[in-house]
Parts: C-alpha cells; sequence; structure tokens
C-alpha cells in the first residue's frame, strides 16, 4: 500500500488551543464545579443523596416505564424455558445422549434438546399457567420426552426451528 495514505501529522498548535478552548466550554456550568461548594441542603441529615444521572435513566426504562411495554405478557413457555430446572433438563438430555446428535451421529456442533412432545401441548394438556404449577408438573421435566438434535436436524423437526409452527 502507498505510504502517504496512513501519514497522519498530528494537529497544530493553533488546534490544539481551539480544542482545549472548546472542551472547557463543553464542562456542565451547573452545580458541584470544582472550586463551588455543594448546597448544604443536599447534605441535611434525613435528605437521601442526590441521585446519578445513571439510575435516573435506569429508572425510566425499567418495566412499565419502558417504551416497549406490553403489559407483561411475556407468555409461560418464555418464562419456563428460563427456568433452572429446564437448564437442568437440558444438560440432562445432553448427558444421557452423550452430546451426540441422535439423528445424524454429530458431535462437537450446536446442540438443542427437543421436546418429543411439544412444550406447548404439555402446557395445554396440564393446564400450566404459573411457574409453580411447571415446577410440579413431572411429564415437562421426564427425560424420556427429550432427545439431543443438531440445529440442522432440529429444523427438519415437525416444530422445530425454522418450521412454520415454532413453539
Amino acid at each position: 500500500m502507498p505510504r502517504g495514505i496512513y501519514n497522519h501529522k498530528s494537529p497544530s498548535k493553533l488546534t490544539m488551543d481551539k480544542m482545549k478552548k472548546s472542551a472547557k466550554k463543553a464542562v456542565n456550568p451547573g452545580r458541584f464545579k470544582k472550586g463551588h461548594p455543594a448546597p448544604r441542603t443536599a447534605f441535611k441529615k434525613g435528605n437521601p443523596a442526590p441521585k446519578t444521572a445513571y439510575q435516573k435513566r435506569d429508572k425510566r426504562i425499567i418495566g412499565k416505564n419502558n417504551s416497549n411495554w406490553k403489559g407483561g405478557v411475556t407468555s409461560i413457555k418464555d418464562m419456563i424455558r428460563q427456568l433452572p430446572e429446564y437448564f437442568i433438563w437440558r444438560s440432562d438430555i445432553f448427558q444421557r445422549d452423550n452430546w451426540t446428535c441422535q439423528t445424524c451421529g454429530k458431535r462437537g456442533c450446536y446442540l438443542e434438546a427437543h421436546h418429543n412432545k411439544e412444550l406447548y401441548k404439555i402446557i395445554e394438556e396440564n393446564n400450566i399457567q404459573t411457574l409453580e404449577q411447571a415446577r410440579k408438573c413431572k411429564e415437562l421435566w421426564n427425560l424420556d420426552n427429550g432427545v439431543t438434535l443438531c440445529i440442522k436436524c432440529h429444523g427438519l423437526t415437525k416444530k422445530g426451528r425454522g418450521g412454520k409452527n415454532f413453539s
């Protein structure tokens, strides 16, 4: 490659002075600036500590205050998939099948635990509406209802990854 393309010059003294001057103006001229004491009311006994900008921003975007909030409509199947019991069930399936796809025999790839009887059918038949009911349901955590598949083979199942009725 030509040498001239990457030859960067450092800014001139005049440019550096302008940058420094601009940076000084950008500093917030409000309270708590260096050399200015904080107002006494902020640290009086019984007054809560002032919130940082992060705490204020964080409060605005969580839960009902978020613009994408839809009223807590996370489906029960999505909540079940976040349970520690589900992760244990998956790892037990993988361990039982020796981390091998049971359709093609592939190892060393990304594996998925597939329910032989679909998760949504188990939820419907056992009328599961809360996470506590899901934890107590024996059929949901039955190892005989699971099989280890690679992504490609899971996509070939009726409702596996990529199927039109993915659940």
